[in-house]
């Protein structure tokens, strides 16, 4: 993946979190020292950071007293919503202009497969894009009236096709038929729990029997909870879909948090405008979407479960041109440093980022001079 965005003209830093928490926290595993690196690496630099890619999971018990595991790989921050308490990998960049994901992987196979998926979005045909929206059956909000607008969006750029949950059983079936045969982008509102959309319409268990190997899609979960991955007793259906072995997800965004079915829909149409576009990558799109939306627990706790650099298509609007060949990116003193592409390896030598480190945090640098800068 590294490679990948070097040869579109990224500059990319791999960087392990423990060499973050030795510089800027005293070795104390904290989120709050990646904020302070991201933040050094932004003032100091001379080359602004522009997309961040979290690889690794984290947990609401960091240090095991559940007994269910150790997976706070790089840790999400917790912030008070309106309703509780919850994730938030947003935190680490309010107020910057940085794109921000995450691979939510517990082990070098999980990272490997979800790096595979990107790397497969981006190389599969740009001309073959496909919309599948599904819609929970009306109650006291009108989701198919909201998935109406959402296809008036998408038309105009891509064939569409809608499922209503209000079919029941055969929903479930032709839901399952058009993901196995691989859309571009798959778009849900309605309710939801942690591991389903509503009515079992759609759940983990079948995600992980995906077999849309030819292209996993782009998930747009406009639901609560699909986006809870700090749970320690289950799995998310936004994980299930990036782990699924034979297809899935190439990314989701989904929600770790309760919000109203308003503000999701004005996310929703401002994030389908600019997929539709598809003149941004995937973080982008998301975080200006994001922007427009306005809500605060909606920008917060909703989490961009892929690589925000992952692009849509052509080159993005503002990205750089590709680097020459051979111009290969040396290793920089410190993470501080001078913002330089770098690779931060682990003391005990093994491969960094997307061999057998998970402990990691990946940087995409500005391959421009940050403004004021030399």
């Amino acid at each position: 993946l590294a490679a990948l965005r070097e040869s579109q003209g990224l500059k990319v830093a791999l960087v392990d979190v423990e060499d973050v928490y030795d510089e800027f926290s005293f070795g104390e595993k904290t989120p709050v020292a990646l904020r302070d690196f991201l933040a050094s690496a932004r003032a100091n630099g001379r080359k602004s950071p522009r997309y961040v890619l979290l690889v690794g999971d984290a947990s609401f018990d960091p240090r095991g007293f559940l007994n269910r595991g150790k997976f706070d790989l790089v840790p999400t921050k917790f912030v008070d919503s309106p309703t509780l308490e919850t994730a938030s990998d947003d935190w680490f960049v309010d107020g910057t202009e940085i794109a921000i994901g995450r691979l939510p992987a517990r082990t070098a196979d999980e990272a490997a497969r979800m790096v595979s998926k990107i790397l497969a979005f981006e190389a599969g045909p740009g001309d073959a894009r496909r919309a599948v929206l599904v819609a929970d059956r009306n109650d006291e909000y009108n989701f198919e009236g909201a998935l109406g607008k959402v296809s008036q969006i998408l038309s105009p750029a891509m064939p569409v096709e809608s499922i209503f949950g209000r079919e029941g059983a055969p929903a479930s079936q032709r839901l399952m038929q058009a993901l196995n045969e691989g859309p571009w982008l798959v778009d849900y509102m309605g309710h939801g729990s942690v591991e389903v959309w509503r009515t079992d319409l759609f759940t983990a268990q079948q995600a992980a029997t995906l077999s849309n190997e030819k292209r996993a899609p782009i998930f747009v979960n406009m639901t609560c909870l699909n986006g809870f991955f700090q749970d320690v007793y289950t799995e998310s259906l936004a994980e299930s879909l990036l782990k699924a072995e034979h297809g899935g997800a190439s990314a989701v965004l989904a929600s770790a948090d309760l919000t109203l079915s308003g503000n999701q829909r004005t996310l929703n149409e401002e994030l389908v405008t600019r997929l539709a576009a598809a003149t941004q990558t995937l973080g982008e799109a998301v975080r200006g979407a994001k922007l427009a939306a306005g809500e605060d627990a909606v920008s917060r706790t909703w989490i961009l479960f892929g690589d925000p650099a992952m692009r849509l298509g052509g080159k993005p609007e503002g990205e750089p041109s590709p680097a020459p060949a051979g111009a290969g990116m040396k290793a920089a003193p410190s993470p501080a440093g001078s913002g330089c592409a770098c690779t931060f390896q682990p003391s005990d030598g093994r491969t960094p980022i997307f061999g057998a480190v998970l402990v990691a945090l990946a940087i995409a640098l500005r391959a421009r001079t940050r403004r004021g800068g030399k």
